[in-house]
């Protein structure tokens, strides 16, 4: 899977950092001011007279207590309002805390360096409002406890004191009480960096999750074949023979597929086999001259029959004149005038080209004159082999299939999709043809370029091309 849609990981992992890094890099350098402020005790000593009271709430807070408040909706909304802009104009806020000074430090970057300084001083200014506020609802929470506490006390004593602290608590003001200090304001404000580096980094990840993402989906909705286990389930029949590309290929896939043929067909005398595809490009020539030469090369007497004529191949492929053929036959031109024989006499195979199709041409496919050709060559042949058109391009296969003993059906692996493969062998048995099985053919780098064989000398075997045609 990664062989074939790697381009696309790939061009995510690329284009979507670079994308990231420009988008950050085009950005204008934002600016940050910083604040450094030290809380205070929310309530002076002198306000607790009774012991009753919780002294832990009135110690100053943690630094870190400060610097998570400075982030909180609250306070950012209230700096907002102090500086007169939207909360999503004030900026980028944040804290950190130093234990051992007690400090807490407030950032804000912004678009400008004045903005960014107001910001950092009002998101001080906020939290020392917000903490206000929080003494305020604590004082009140503690007065309303000890007034009933008050009016259940009996103990004299116990009531001048619960009364004494109910006194400080009344005369206490929050809002005059600052509860945090100020160390060093915002006076000036630096430029920062929009560290594309790191948009891109952190867009690497998602990037290559989204390749992914568009891997699976680019494959699940390629529907062509992939393998040859994929050809015999679609196929609904065993894998006669696979033939590879990449070049010239050897005899022994072609002779495996002869043998096949042969077992399956019965051991006939004479047979004719049609070689079909679902469209053109599945390796059609290619396997059609291959089987051709390798039952001439058991000893048969062999005829290899270029039925398309729309687009025909085998004399190219074969390096044979083109001039005459199975057209001049059947527009009644004599048969044995236009039989050739390539490499010499001895050889086995004998090639009835083409020749020059007409737009008429097709026709005749279905003529009385097509099946008395047929008889003859069945008559002057042991084997008759068929270079038929494609199935899903046109009907010129189908007055084909009667005079064959045979058909095996191509589908070539990363080409030929499933849908094509069985809607061809559907074809095939509505028409009554006998099924011997699929053929797998692989692509090669010249599988689309028309090359040819010409066996040179008696018994030599001949060499058999990559599938195309």
């Amino acid at each position: 899977m990664l062989r074939r849609r790697g381009w696309i990981l790939a061009a995510c992992a690329v284009l979507i950092p670079a994308a990231a890094y420009l988008i950050v890099a085009l950005q204008p350098r934002q600016h940050r001011a910083s604040v450094i402020v030290q809380p205070s005790p929310l309530v002076p000593s002198s306000v607790i007279v009774s012991r009753d009271v919780p002294a832990g709430w009135f110690l100053s807070p943690s630094p870190y207590f400060v610097a998570l408040l400075a982030r909180t909706p609250p306070v950012t909304i209230a700096a907002a309002r102090l500086v007169h802009r939207s909360p999503a104009a004030l900026g980028f806020v944040s804290a950190s805390a130093d234990n051992k000074t007690g400090w807490a430090t407030i950032e804000v970057t912004a678009s400008t360096g004045r903005s960014a300084m107001n910001a950092a001083n009002a998101v001080a200014t906020a939290v020392g409002t917000n903490l206000q506020l929080r003494t305020r609802k604590a004082i009140a929470a503690l007065q309303g406890g000890f007034q009933q506490r008050l009016s259940q006390e009996r103990d004299a004593t116990k009531r001048r004191e619960l009364a004494a602290q109910l006194k400080a608590f009344s005369r206490f003001r929050p809002d005059r009480q600052p509860t945090i200090q100020v160390i060093q304001p915002a006076v000036e404000a630096r430029t920062v960096s929009n560290h594309p580096e790191l948009a891109a980094v952190l867009a690497l990840i998602p990037a290559l999750l989204l390749g992914a993402w568009l891997v699976r989906l680019a494959e699940r909705a390629d529907r062509r074949i992939r393998g040859p286990e994929e050809v015999e389930r679609v196929a609904g029949a065993p894998l006669l023979a696979a033939v590879p590309g990449g070049g010239r290929t050897s005899p022994e896939p072609f002779l495996r597929l002869r043998d096949a043929i042969v077992y399956l067909s019965g051991q006939r005398a004479r047979s004719t086999v049609v070689v079909a595809s679902p469209r053109r490009g599945e390796g059609r020539t290619s396997v059609a001259t291959g089987l051709a030469n390798a039952f001439a090369a058991s000893g048969r007497s062999v005829v290899l029959v270029d039925a398309d004529l729309r687009n025909p191949q085998v004399a190219s492929h074969l390096g044979l004149p083109t001039g005459r053929g199975l057209a001049e036959v059947l527009s009644g031109d004599d048969l044995e005038a236009v039989l050739q024989v390539p490499g010499g006499a001895g050889t086995g195979l004998t090639v009835l080209a083409a020749g020059s199709p007409g737009p008429e041409s097709p026709d005749l496919l279905a003529s009385e004159r097509m099946a008395s050709v047929m008889r003859q060559l069945s008559e002057k042949f042991d084997v008759v082999v068929l270079d038929t058109p494609p199935l899903l391009a046109a009907s010129d296969a189908l007055p084909l299939l009667p005079y064959a003993s045979g058909v095996v059906v191509l589908a070539q692996i990363d080409h030929t999709s499933g849908k094509a493969l069985g809607r061809a062998v559907q074809i095939l048995k509505d028409a009554g043809a006998n099924v011997l099985g699929p053929v797998a053919t692989r692509p090669s780098p010249r599988s689309r370029r028309v090359e040819s064989s010409v066996p040179s000398a008696p018994g030599r075997k001949p060499a058999l091309h990559a599938p195309g045609g």
